[in-house]
């Protein structure tokens, strides 16, 4: 049955995937394709405009001259004007409701009607499209009229736009669209077919409308569109095997946990805190390890998030707890100044029992308050006052506190401030810098600040001889956590260095 449930989302991932490969392939085709065309559009729009501007302007050209006869001299100026103008190919002049002259024809033998199919604009201009052998051109040409000067529109004006975009469906409407001044109708099909793009000018009452046979996915050819969809087939599955396989791993590791626990299988490793003066160990940090016979050795980071999304933290933080202050009890009882570190979080802070249930154990065990140094790693500013006040409530029952990391996350000089101490651990990123100028001037001004406060300095992170002699020079009494003297260790070890005789051993 699982074996037929992974077949299925193998299936229905692959499937999934294809259909988005071909979705977004064709989305991706098709947004191209209007960008392109929109950019055709902006041309022909731009075009048309040019050409309408130097329409008016002629025409303008002509009044502002006061050419209103066929006269020589009227229709040498004409001349003239069109010279100026390269969109322009003819200017005339209309008398009695003829055309009597132009610029190319001089005076007419035979003044010609007006063509009777003008589409009269909202400025007063008169439109002639299309117009055939009106004049000895020989070619279709398009008229404008305002008053009595009529302009002809240079047959080549389009010329360029219509060379670059022979595949193309395109057309000038006027804006209600009940005019076409221009168009170009080369696809068959329906309009569901054609991607579609229409402009339309600020400055003149006509739109440009661009429209193309889609170029999406299914324009590709049979062998592409096969690629891509087996392409994307086979990455489908290969992603939710993925995820089915770290889902599967992760219920694993979540059961597996969830009977470590039960078992108690959690066990505890204590890293040793040595003081800098005489190189002997004062205390250690509790910390906890689970090593699991198919997983082995499972970060701490990655049980102890997971064991708070499965609800059973509480169990990890009793388990430590309980663990840590049994086995270290004889060291404890044996040197009064000996310290046990155990790190706390959030759920410890906001748990009101915590602190009473910890004395208790501790008053079970024969061992002093002083004795125990709560780490606090709570890493955001949101519960700072909770904070405050758990630190206050802990040193008012002989506990230590120590802020744990300093530097780093949300322990900063706000902690300084608001949070009640006797120790301050210096995280490992400043030593570990000490090569670096940079690094070492940012710990030296930390350091200057600290070591005002006439609190307890730990040094995390030492593993070099030069990190413990730039320690020991700064501050003699100062503590050190680091591999340049112990690893984390079980407790059997660990009563074998301490319990004798307490002397300085490196590993």
């Amino acid at each position: 049955m699982k074996f037929i449930n992974k077949k299925k989302w193998l299936l229905v991932g692959g499937g999934v995937t294809v259909f988005l490969s071909v979705f977004l392939t064709n989305s991706i085709m098709l947004n191209h394709q209007r960008g392109r065309l929109s950019d055709q559009g902006h041309d022909l729009l731009s075009r048309a405009e040019n050409v309408t501007t130097q329409i008016v302007s002629a025409i303008n050209h002509v009044q502002s001259s006061r050419i209103d006869s066929c006269d020589k001299q009227a229709i040498a100026a004409l001349r003239e004007v069109i010279w100026r103008y390269v969109k322009v190919n003819d200017l005339g002049i209309v008398e009695h409701g003829k055309l009597a002259c132009t610029a190319n024809w001089g005076m007419l033998d035979k003044p010609l009607p007006l063509p009777d199919n003008k589409y009269v604009v909202s400025n007063g201009y008169s439109i002639y499209k299309g117009i055939k052998n009106y004049l000895p051109y020989g070619v279709v040409m398009d008229m404008s009229q305002y008053n009595n000067i009529i302009s002809f529109t240079s047959p080549f004006a389009f010329r360029p736009f219509l060379r670059r975009n022979m595949d193309l469906d395109f057309s000038l409407v006027s804006l209600n669209g009940r005019h076409v001044f221009l168009a170009e109708n080369k696809i068959k099909g329906n309009s569901a077919s054609l991607v579609k793009i229409r402009l339309c000018s600020s400055q003149y009452d006509f739109c440009a409308n661009v429209a193309e046979k889609k170029q999406g996915f299914f324009s590709l050819s049979l062998a592409l569109m096969a690629l891509i969809m087996i392409a994307a087939f086979i990455i489908g599955m290969a992603f939710v095997y993925s995820v089915l396989s770290y889902l599967s791993e992760r219920r694993s590791l979540e059961a597996h946990l969830k009977k470590a626990i039960a078992n108690k299988k959690i066990y505890m490793e204590y890293q040793p805190l040595v003081c800098a003066k005489n190189e002997s160990i004062v205390g250690v940090e509790a910390l906890v390890r689970w090593h699991d016979k198919i997983f082995g050795q499972v970060s701490p980071e990655l049980f102890i998030s997971m064991a708070e999304q499965m609800n059973v933290y509480n169990e990890i933080s009793k388990l430590v707890i309980e663990t840590s202050i049994k086995e270290l009890k004889t060291i404890l009882q044996a040197n009064k100044n000996f310290t046990l570190a155990i790190n706390i979080g959030k759920y410890e802070i906001t748990d009101p029992h915590f602190l009473d249930n910890l004395l208790l154990l501790l008053q079970n065990n024969n061992v002093r308050p002083q004795q125990i140094k709560i780490e606090i790693t709570e890493r955001s500013n949101e519960y700072y006052k909770n904070i405050t006040a758990f630190s206050l409530a802990a040193m008012k029952r002989g506990l230590r506190i120590a802020l744990d990391d300093f530097g780093t996350g949300s322990s900063n000089l706000l902690w300084l401030t608001e949070v009640f101490y006797d120790e301050i651990k210096l995280d490992k990123f400043f030593v570990s810098g000490l090569k670096n100028e940079y690094k070492r001037n940012i710990l030296m001004s930390v350091l200057n600040v600290v070591y005002k406060l006439n609190k307890k300095i730990v040094f995390e992170g030492v593993e070099s001889k030069m990190d413990f002699e730039f320690v020991k020079s700064f501050d003699e009494n100062a503590l050190i956590q680091g591999w340049y003297f112990y690893k984390a260790m079980p407790i059997k070890k660990l009563t074998g260095l301490v319990l004798p005789d307490n002397s300085p051993i490196r590993e």
